[in-house]
């Protein structure tokens, strides 16, 4: 397939290889059933702390268990479930169960310093039918929630132990004939809903986006097959949805574990020879610098997709010696949009900013200031996406949906980027990450690098724009330091100044840790909000 990009000068659009949608209006459910059962002994699955494995025969006969239970206990197409598991062996079935049977699955996930009242809030819209979880300690909260909203919400656990709650380990083990099953149909797979995901939340409150069929589908189009795959993420936004059910249609293999720290990961990927690694910046950082690293042998890995933050180019690079075989790139891609926008195989080399061509299926317009004005090539401005797959919107939010896309259907991702006449995507900076200051433009992740790549003892760094009398705004250095690390502020402002283009006015403050989202991602308007409170 030709990877050329093709320009329009006149509506200033770039576009990606056209590639054709081949499923028509199946339903996601549909498609992953019909690949499935076309090779029932392939290994899909392998659990790698419980030593479960699942064939696809297996990982059908639990799903399918699952879709009839819901059936027949009155779930309906359309219905909606939140499903807050770690990477448990039993997770995938039943999830694929909720798909079979029509079920709108959302992916929660919880960490530390998840705010009650965004719960609250997330649940109110969605008025769950039921809910999944393997996170014991949460239960009570969950419960008080429902009872707060007055929502009948039964929770499934496998092994359950509660008296209120429901055992899902036997709903997964009920005999089903695979060849008498049929997973629910759907009308348009264009304008259907396949799911419902949480925004990152990196900026404001998580919000709520419907992926139509067509969207997840459309995803996967030229993704090949028999991989090895596993991932550091958490079972709780649309990447992992996205990589477990693309796993499942492609006959790849994930490898699985529940709880894991770098250490665990890296011996992970070598014992299973893990080929396709999707990895969060931060884990590659602390891989790299694990003892376990420089004895690990990692010549399987072929791929390593780094996602959800910017990977600093010296952190890609200081990885990419210890995969000799394999290559190190990043993911430009958003939850509205369902799947990555550029297409990053032939990046060879870390450039910075460079994320990769205007992938498949893709068009990209940069918006100039003026709203209704689009650039050309080398120019910067607000990246606009649209796919072939149209936009399922907000969740219940139609305002919300028309603020965020154009007339035409482009949607306004709020990252500052250019792209050259080849095609290629350069980002910038969040729009929100950008201000100016004494009539310069201060990059809030181009400090964030900074510190990244040349303090030592940074468990974690975020850098905000505050209030200033005499500049207006200014920005502000929040480090959490690694255990044992004796941090300087004096050291830490001097070396940002050397390698910064020009000299500014900062602060730093040291918290123990920083506030999350539910998709991992540093809250940057709350670590703001502590700021200011700080500097009172």
């Amino acid at each position: 397939m030709s990877n050329r990009v093709e320009f329009n000068s006149e509506t200033k659009t770039w576009s990606g290889p056209k590639v054709p949608y081949p499923f028509g209006n199946k339903s996601t459910g549909q498609v992953i059933y019909e690949s499935m059962k076309t090779n029932l002994n392939h290994i899909c699955q392998v659990s790698d702390d419980s030593g479960e494995i699942y064939t696809n025969e297996r990982m059908l006969k639990e799903a399918i268990s699952f879709a009839n239970h819901l059936k027949l206990i009155g779930i309906k197409r359309g219905d909606t479930a939140i499903m807050l598991t770690h990477n448990h062996h039993y997770m995938a079935p039943t999830w694929l169960g909720c798909v079979f049977a029509g079920v709108l699955i959302c992916p929660f996930g919880l960490i530390e310093g998840s705010v009650k009242e965004e719960i609250i809030e997330l649940v109110n819209q969605l008025k769950p039918s039921f809910m999944v979880t393997s996170y014991i300690n949460e239960i009570q909260r969950f419960k008080e929630v429902f009872k707060q909203l007055n929502v009948e919400c039964p929770i499934y656990i496998y092994d359950n132990q509660f008296e209120d709650c429901f055992d899902l380990k036997p709903l997964l083990e009920t005999k089903v004939n695979i060849y008498n099953f049929k997973p629910v149909s759907i009308i348009n797979s264009d304008t259907d809903i396949f799911m419902i995901t949480l925004s990152s939340a990196t900026t404001s409150k998580p919000k709520l986006i419907n992926v139509t069929h067509k969207q997840f589908l459309l995803g996967g189009l030229d993704q090949v097959s028999n991989y090895t795959i596993a991932t550091t993420l958490i079972p709780g936004w649309q990447t992992e949805a996205v990589i477990l059910f693309n796993c499942l249609q492609k006959c790849h293999r994930r490898i699985i574990r529940a709880f894991h720290n770098e250490v665990d990961f890296l011996k992970l990927l070598e014992k299973h020879k893990v080929t396709f690694a999707f990895v969060k910046p931060r884990d590659i950082f602390m891989m790299t610098n694990s003892d376990l690293i420089k004895s690990i042998d990692l010549s399987e890995l072929i791929i390593v997709v780094s996602f959800g933050a910017h990977l600093a180019p010296v952190v890609a690079n200081n990885f990419k010696q210890y995969i000799p075989n394999g290559i190190v790139v990043s993911i430009f891609g958003m939850s509205e949009i369902g799947m990555s926008v550029a297409d990053a195989s032939d990046i060879e080399e870390n450039i910075p900013n460079l994320v990769g061509k205007v992938k498949r299926n893709m068009h990209l317009r940069v918006r100039g200031e003026n709203s209704n004005q689009y650039l050309g090539p080398n120019e910067i401005g607000e990246i606009c996406v649209k796919a072939d797959a149209s936009f399922g919107g907000y969740y219940k939010n139609a305002k919300l949906t028309e603020a965020n896309t154009t007339r035409d259907g482009f949607f306004l991702t709020d990252d500052l980027g250019y792209l050259d006449k080849e095609g290629n995507i350069f980002l910038v900076d969040r729009r929100k990450y950008v201000f100016s200051y004494r009539g310069n433009i201060i990059q809030t992740t181009q400090i964030e690098q900074i510190i990244r790549e040349h303090v030592r003892g940074v468990e974690n760094v975020c850098v905000v724009d505050i209030e200033h009398e005499e500049h207006g705004l200014y920005p502000v250095i929040a480090i959490v330091p690694q255990v044992g690390a004796e941090l300087d502020e004096h050291v830490i402002v001097d070396t940002v100044m050397k390698n910064h283009p020009f000299k500014f006015e900062t602060k730093v403050f040291f918290m123990k840790q920083f506030p999350m989202t539910i998709s991992g991602k540093i809250k940057k308007h709350v670590v703001r909000s502590n700021i200011k409170k700080l500097e009172i």
